[in-house]
């Protein structure tokens, strides 16, 4: 953990935190303290890092693509992640694994994100 004084020490300091955090009004002190439970551990236990990184949907904790795509470059697995394709429709990426000899392509589109709301 962090030094950071946004590291809480105990659940005690979390739950004071996520207080103040949720004061700002876009989030409520339970949304904080699941977010910071789920992905506080790729910031190093600082919830106020990992708050820039994620937030919820419909309740659920969910990374911003950026954080995904740090997180995925930064296991030491990625050989590489590209967009091969993107409109405002849709978006191709074509990435891959340095323990595997293939790529791997996915299209996403925004029927997909209307359809996950």
């Amino acid at each position: 953990m962090s030094n950071s004084i946004y590291s809480p020490k105990n659940i005690k300091e979390a739950m004071e935190m996520a207080n103040v955090f949720s004061d700002c009004g876009r989030l409520n002190a339970q949304e904080i303290l699941l977010m910071h439970a789920t992905y506080g551990h790729h910031y190093g236990g600082n919830m106020g890092l990992t708050m820039t990184q994620a937030y919820s949907l419909k309740g659920k904790p969910t990374l911003n693509a950026d954080a995904m795509a740090g997180i995925v470059r930064n296991s030491g697995l990625c050989k590489f992640i590209k967009i091969d394709a993107w409109d405002d429709r849709h978006c191709t990426l074509i990435m891959s694994r340095h323990d595997e000899d293939f790529e791997h392509t996915y299209t996403y589109t925004i029927d997909m994100a209307e359809d996950r709301g």
